[in-house]
């Protein structure tokens, strides 16, 4: 009943009241998910063609950028011709803060940031009608996980006040009206988190939805407590990669299948699974997704960085934005029936990798397949300082011993070579993020070309 009102009466009251169109734009991306790959493309070349002609005549940044390769956008006569516009990267944005935003643009503009997880943030605009179009593309996600507008959710983000959020007047209303109950992955504890399963035991909310590690450590608290009674009707994780394992282990204490996606600050919503989890369904009536090595676009099944153009942003265009993630186009066609275009995989980030000194890349799924197994430890993070120093910090707990030491580096030896010195320590706790409630896993402050 509520979840009717909601959709019927109360939405639109605020969308009115915020200056929004989040369910206008859900109603047409629930239509255009079904259209062909080629009928998509024919949207996206009239964003984008429209996107360029804005940005070349508003946004001094672009303006100069064109003028400098002698590009104009009548060049921009189809998707394949996005590549004769170089890469954005964050250190572009920072740099040209005064320049890249369009001067022609007057309407309200909403504070964003990207999640900050090189440790690097990039502080933006977004307009109304992009965050407008990323809500929908969201809201289309969560749909496919089975939840509808109105109905009740439990939200585990990075919030550094945690519960006490829910005392804030204005949060507390939003989250109301959302039927949401916002949990802090901040700070996560024992005892935060039997204040957590408590909570969600009493609001029975429709999905759960977090950060991948944060909800992760959530089932390994239920698991290791005897707690079988949270039964979601699925769980959607993002923010961070989601490890095999991690699926397998949230998916079997909550007793439901996890939903993974895709975005960020810069591409907001970009991709989400459906029901039958053959990969991740871009939202390319907002975006257009690249992946690249070498400069050189990567086939089918190859990993690529992954370049993002935000087709709704007007405000502050990002063509070519380079996410510094990893990730696997697919050329498959999903048998659910929708013509968007699929990502077969999230790799991580760019500097979530080692790079040894003979160029061999080591990806973040060989620490944790080594660690998962370690009763003896309980978080671990592994730090490339310079190309020949790695150093894997761990918190161990009573049952750890030397032979657990051991292990770790005549493991660890081959895997980085003779030529990295591996050094272990042992510490009472691994930082989280400032803000964010993300922890890093492996972290590497060695440039890595990609």
């Amino acid at each position: 009943m509520y979840s009717a009102i909601f959709r019927n009466i109360l939405f639109p009251i605020m969308e009115r009241f915020n200056g929004t169109e989040i369910q206008k734009n859900l109603k047409e991306l629930e239509k255009t998910q079904w259209l062909s790959r080629k009928d998509l493309e024919v949207i996206q070349l009239k964003k984008l063609r429209s996107l360029v002609y804005q940005s070349y005549s508003n946004v001094p940044y672009y303006h100069s950028l064109f003028k400098s390769i002698n590009l104009y956008p009548d060049d921009i006569k189809s998707l394949d011709d996005l590549r004769k516009i170089p890469v954005l990267t964050k250190e572009h944005v920072k740099q040209n803060q005064s320049v890249i935003k369009a001067t022609n643009y007057t309407g309200a503009l909403i504070p964003a940031a990207s999640g900050g997880s090189s440790g690097e943030p990039v502080q933006f605009f977004r307009t109304k009608e992009d965050f407008s179009c990323a809500w929908a593309a969201a809201f289309r996600g969560w749909k496919w996980a089975g939840y509808d507008l109105g109905e009740r959710y439990a939200t585990l983000w990075g919030n550094p006040v945690g519960v006490a959020q829910q005392k804030k007047v204005l949060k507390k209303v939003k989250n109301t009206f959302m039927q949401n109950i916002s949990l802090s992955a901040y700070d996560m504890t024992d005892q935060t988190l039997d204040e957590y399963v408590r909570i969600i035991r009493r609001y029975n909310p429709k999905i759960i939805r977090g950060y991948a590690q944060a909800l992760f450590v959530m089932s390994q608290y239920m698991n290791k407590n005897g707690i079988s009674d949270l039964h979601p009707v699925s769980v959607l994780t993002t923010a961070e990669t989601l490890f095999g394992y991690q699926r397998s282990e949230i998916e079997k204490e909550f007793g439901c299948r996890v939903f993974d996606g895709y975005g960020g600050g810069e591409a907001p919503a970009a991709a989400y699974e459906c029901q039958e989890h053959c990969g991740y369904h871009i939202s390319s009536e907002n975006i257009i997704l690249e992946f690249v090595k070498d400069g050189e676009i990567v086939s089918s099944g190859e990993k690529g960085k992954i370049l993002v153009t935000n087709l709704n942003n007007y405000a502050i265009p990002f063509i070519r934005y380079d996410m510094e993630d990893i990730g696997i186009p697919s050329d498959d066609i999903c048998s659910c029936g929708r013509g968007l275009p699929l990502m077969k995989s999230i790799e991580g980030r760019v500097n979530d990798m080692i790079v040894t000194p003979e160029g061999k890349f080591i990806h973040s799924y060989v620490f944790s397949a080594i660690f998962r197994n370690m009763h003896s430890i309980d978080q671990f993070q592994v730090i490339q300082e310079t190309e020949n120093t790695v150093t894997i910090k761990i918190v161990n707990n009573e049952l750890f011993g030397e032979q657990d030491m051991n292990y770790i580096k005549t493991t660890l030896t081959p895997v980085l070579g003779e030529n990295i010195r591996l050094r272990v320590e042992c510490v009472t706790d691994i930082p989280i993020l400032s803000g964010s409630g993300k922890r890093r896993f492996v972290v590497s402050k060695v440039p890595i070309r990609f």
